[in-house]
């Protein structure tokens, strides 16, 4: 909803009175990672996993932007999860992964996101280059509000070399509250759209808003709280 910093601030002040609180840790992993925090991301999910050892988290998604595709396979939290986590592997697995979509895209009604999701990664992987391009055109369309969501589909323009939607599509999420300068510094599905000659605007202003976050982490003692003190925050 566009206050992903707020939400940092607030869930680290909980922790600090409640550190054993599986819940506040849980929240973090996806605040942590909405926020550029990806490795925060990850120490959130552990101290909440030693907490609770059936805490069900949304690390997978903070593993897939590491770019540590077998991490997040390992910790889908669903069937879905896990299908679309797949469709993001390099080489090799892809007649498991469109299977394995095409099973979940008939679990999942047509005219929702989830559904359509699913068919432009399927699209994407049977090589139907403008079958994917019009899937996430009509995820677009829909009415919904998740920037982490609208970045996946950004990403996916840019795998299929369509760098000004991309760069339409993930400038937006800026906007609504999901900071992302690691990883479009450094994700391989986004080669396409550094090229662009506006990547350095977008990149700027990405930087601008994780440096905040990182300032907000900082000043309520997150580094201490995640002991990720020994590693930088924005290592990817």
């Amino acid at each position: 909803m566009g206050r992903a910093l707020s939400a940092l601030e607030r869930l680290l002040k909980r922790a600090q009175m409640h550190r054993n609180d599986p819940d506040l840790f849980t929240g973090l992993v996806q605040a942590c990672r909405y926020c550029d925090l990806l490795n925060a991301s990850v120490a959130a999910y552990e101290r909440a996993r030693v907490l609770d050892g059936n805490v069900k988290t949304s690390v997978s998604f903070t593993f897939r932007y590491l770019n540590n595709i077998p991490a997040a396979l390992e910790h889908s939290a669903s069937m879905d999860e896990y299908a679309i986590n797949l469709a993001w592997t390099p080489a090799g697995r892809e007649e498991e992964a469109i299977s394995r979509l095409r099973d979940r895209e008939k679990a999942n009604p047509p005219g929702r996101l989830r559904h359509g999701v699913l068919v432009a990664l399927r699209r994407y992987l049977e090589g139907e280059r403008d079958k994917s391009l019009d899937a996430i055109e009509g995820c677009l369309r829909l009415p919904f509000r998740d920037p982490e969501a609208r970045f996946g589909l950004g990403v996916l323009f840019a795998k299929l070399n369509e760098p000004q939607r991309a760069l339409e599509t993930i400038s937006r999420t800026l906007e609504e509250g999901y900071f992302c300068h690691q990883i479009l510094q450094h994700h391989p599905w986004l080669g396409s759209l550094r090229t662009h000659p506006e990547f350095p605007k977008l990149a700027g202003r990405a930087a601008e808003r994780s440096a905040q976050a990182r300032a907000v982490f900082l000043e309520n003692g997150g580094d201490q709280l995640l002991e990720v003190n020994r590693r930088p925050l924005d290592s990817v």
